[in-house]
């Protein structure tokens, strides 16, 4: 298997690191694997923009957002949470306000 062939990662979506992808070596029963980081999933890309676009608007109506199950089980619940429960990181999270702007020099040294 070429190295880091498991992830669907667009080349011109994250040019900066497709090229420093690794595999796994072969596992035997018991092994474990400790993940320390995920530098594939960007906080702000056009993929997780539309995702929580459509998560924000399930949220509104009480379905499950898009990546769960269809049994849309909260819909109906009772004292499920609203707009109003949100705390501020939580109306970011789910695009109830816009992102802050972040600068170049922030960027930088990510």
């Amino acid at each position: 298997m070429k190295s880091g062939s498991g992830h669907h990662i667009p080349k011109e979506n994250y040019p900066e690191i497709t090229n420093n992808m690794t595999t796994m070596l072969n596992l035997q029963p018991g092994d474990t694997v400790f993940c320390t980081c995920f530098l594939y999933v960007s906080s702000v890309c056009p993929a997780n923009s539309n995702y929580i676009k459509l998560q924000r608007d399930a949220f509104l109506t009480g379905l499950a957002p898009p990546d769960s199950p269809g049994n849309h089980c909260e819909e109906k619940a009772k004292g499920r949470a609203r707009p109003d429960d949100l705390n501020e990181q939580a109306r970011h999270s789910m695009g109830f306000t816009k992102l802050p702007e972040v600068s170049l020099d922030a960027k930088k040294n990510q």
